[in-house]
């Protein structure tokens, strides 16, 4: 499918223009590893306090609220490593791209419609456009990049979503 193998293609070239830092990469996923290690010591340091320790209910009602803020703590970080849609995606579609080159080329997009959204704006009010055109003009400029971000980033997985939906539009791989 077309569409896909632009995409892959437009992947390795952000990583060309913009390569990974592999041992920066490397260093935050060691950080993030060491986080999910202490909230889970933590975690079952509080559950054994509240199933052993002889407690009121208004301090066993406390540790309980604690108890699961932690958890919730500790399994996002652990769905930020784990990426289980992006990796479910790649395996539905068959796009062979990584996560550092989706959002390097998310980066890249946003960073491009930032460029040609301030260049109108300036050239907008450098013609004497109305106010009106000119408050329209900046509202887009403020949300195009965003949204362009979201969109590229997110192309994996709209890209199952659809194969799913849609089975006979799903890419083929030889």
């Amino acid at each position: 499918m077309l569409g896909t193998e632009l995409f892959e293609g437009a992947c390795v070239l952000a990583l060309r223009i913009w390569p990974v830092d592999a041992s920066r990469v490397q260093a935050r996923r060691r950080g993030l590893l060491e986080q999910v290690r202490s909230l889970g010591t933590e975690v079952l340091e509080l559950e054994q306090r509240v199933l052993f320790e002889t407690l009121d209910d208004q301090r066993r009602a406390v540790l309980g609220h604690r108890l699961e803020r932690l958890r919730r703590q500790r399994d996002s970080i652990r769905r930020i490593l784990d990426q289980p849609a992006f990796r479910r995606a790649l395996e539905s579609t068959g796009l062979s791209v990584t996560l550092e080159g989706v959002l390097r080329l998310s980066r890249i997009a946003f960073l491009a419609v930032v460029v040609g959204s301030l260049a109108a704006l300036l050239a907008g009010i450098a013609t004497g456009l109305p106010v009106h055109l000119v408050v329209g003009l900046a509202s887009t400029a403020t949300v195009a990049p965003i949204a362009a971000y979201l969109f590229v980033a997110s192309f994996p997985e709209s890209l199952a979503h659809r194969s799913e939906r849609h089975p006979w539009e799903a890419p083929r791989r030889p």
